[in-house]
């Protein structure tokens, strides 16, 4: 496994899927309040009450929303290899410990 391009993978993602939500909401082929939607997009929360903004706040609150989801969607892979890496060196360790019979 190459964490570092699972990693580069989370954050692409983490950029790709809220544009998307957010360019299908504005064509109206998407709407918001799933729990869906909180799952894969939960900087969102940052968007509640766009109707009243000016289009320069809605702009920065969109680019601060992305990027934290960004962060988010890297810990998560971060942790994820982390995890994978602790397992198998725990099972590797545990297949040379045991002894032959």
């Amino acid at each position: 496994m190459k964490i570092k391009a699972v990693i580069a993978a989370a954050g692409i993602a983490g950029a790709v899927i809220p544009s998307a939500f957010f360019g299908a909401s504005r064509l109206g082929l998407y709407f918001f309040g799933s729990t869906f939607d909180l799952i894969l997009w939960p900087s969102s929360i940052l968007l509640m009450g766009e109707q009243e903004v000016p289009e320069s706040l809605l702009s920065y609150r969109l680019v601060v929303s992305v990027l934290l989801n960004v962060v988010y969607y890297v810990a998560v892979a971060a942790i994820a290899c982390g995890v994978i890496v602790v397992v198998q060196r725990f099972f590797h360790r545990a297949r040379r410990i045991r002894p032959n019979n």
